[in-house]
């Protein structure tokens, strides 16, 4: 849950605070330049600095819910945060395999707080980084309002998912995109796909068609996990500990 909230208010600067001067001089009324185009320059920018940004999960998700949010004028704030919620999932999933049930209900309560709090400062801080106190204020406010977030990722409620099929990932994610699409029937459709490639994609990581052999490093080597189709039998070897010849005995 502290993921989804801590990359969705990073996505502001866009990984690694590409789009701020244009974000600035387009406020100010020197840059004319469209949304997207802004987003484009910021892509291109990040790319060029650091080209694996897109590997991380920050960089995904920075970069793909702000882009949703180019297109989310005309949804209201509930269709808004349904809509991210719905198109981070695959990602957060991909790489850490859980979810947090309350993920989408705190988002509800922490947008109004960002938007009208947090970017304000922040731009205030971007602005006055070399007035001496204003940084630092700003810093304190950041900080306090991870921790909060934080603290909220602590609470009861995180579901692990497991690894689902690349392909159910994909296909989810297209489907969330279009999921406030004006053609009803397409919107509809959308939305009953993403409940079916959940469902059945929970189905596949739960009652695998194959077997599967994961092995683990526990600090110590490897341990290994071993899945028969349909989890039919689950037997995880994990043997031994901490070898050392050098000890001696006492005899």
């Amino acid at each position: 849950m502290y993921l989804f909230c801590f990359f969705r208010r990073n996505s502001c600067l866009n990984a690694r605070g590409y789009c701020w001067p244009i974000f600035l001089l387009r406020m100010t009324g020197w840059c004319k330049l469209s949304p997207s185009t802004v987003w484009s320059v910021s892509l291109l920018g990040t790319l060029i600095y650091e080209p694996c940004i897109l590997l991380t999960l920050g960089g995904q998700l920075s970069f793909t819910l702000t882009f949703c949010l180019l297109f989310a004028k005309s949804l209201n704030f509930w269709q808004t945060n349904m809509l991210l919620s719905l198109v981070s999932f695959p990602f957060i999933v991909a790489q850490q395999y859980t979810w947090h049930i309350l993920q989408t209900l705190v988002g509800f309560a922490v947008i109004p707080i960002f938007s009208t709090l947090i970017v304000p400062f922040t731009l205030l801080g971007f602005a006055g980084q070399d007035i001496p106190g204003i940084a630092k204020v700003v810093n304190v406010l950041i900080q306090c309002f991870t921790s909060c977030l934080d603290s909220m990722s602590m609470l009861p409620g995180e579901m692990i998912i497991g690894k689902l099929p690349s392909v159910v990932l994909v296909l989810f994610f297209t489907c969330s995109l279009l999921i406030y699409v004006k053609q009803s029937a397409l919107a509809f459709f959308c939305r009953g796909m993403c409940l079916l490639l959940l469902f059945f994609g929970t189905l596949w990581v739960r009652y695998p068609l194959y077997g599967e052999f994961t092995t683990f490093d526990v600090g110590q080597g490897d341990a290994a996990l071993v899945r028969t189709p349909f989890n039919r039998s689950v037997t995880l070897i994990d043997t031994g500990g901490q070898v050392d010849f050098s000890a001696k005995k006492d005899w």
